[in-house]
C-alpha cells in the first residue's frame, strides 16, 4: 500500500493558495492528511462522477464503524468534514473509485 502524505492549510485573513493534488484512485493506495478534528476536504471533480472512502479505524463494542462514502458528481466541488479524530483516526485516509479528473485540497479554519 502506496501513502501520499499531505499537510493541511490553516485558512488566514490574507489568504490561501491551495494546492490541489490527485486523489489515488487504486485500492492499495490512499491519501493520508493529519486529523485534528477541525480539518475539512474539499474535492473538486472534472466530467466524471467519483465516489470517495473515508476510511474509520475505530470500533464500537468490538465491531467496526463503516466507512464514511461520499458521491462527488461530475462537474462539481464538495466540502466534506470535520472528522472525529476518535472515529476516523489521527492520520485520516481515504481514496477514490476509478481513474479521472478528482483533487482534493485539506484545510482547517
Amino acid at each position: 500500500m502506496a501513502d501520499m502524505r499531505k499537510q493541511v492549510q490553516t485558512v488566514q485573513r490574507a489568504g490561501i493558495d491551495p494546492d490541489f493534488t490527485s486523489v489515488p484512485s487504486s485500492p492499495a493506495d490512499e491519501a493520508v492528511v493529519p486529523n485534528d478534528g477541525r480539518m475539512v476536504l474539499v474535492f473538486k471533480n472534472g466530467a466524471d462522477p467519483r465516489t470517495v472512502t473515508i476510511k474509520t479505524p475505530a470500533k464500537v463494542a468490538g465491531l467496526d464503524v463503516a466507512e464514511a462514502v461520499v458521491s462527488v458528481p461530475a462537474n462539481s466541488e464538495r466540502w466534506v468534514g470535520p472528522f472525529p479524530p476518535s472515529v476516523f483516526g489521527r492520520d485520516l485516509r481515504f481514496n477514490a473509485d476509478g481513474a479521472g479528473a478528482l483533487t482534493f485540497e485539506a484545510v482547517r479554519f
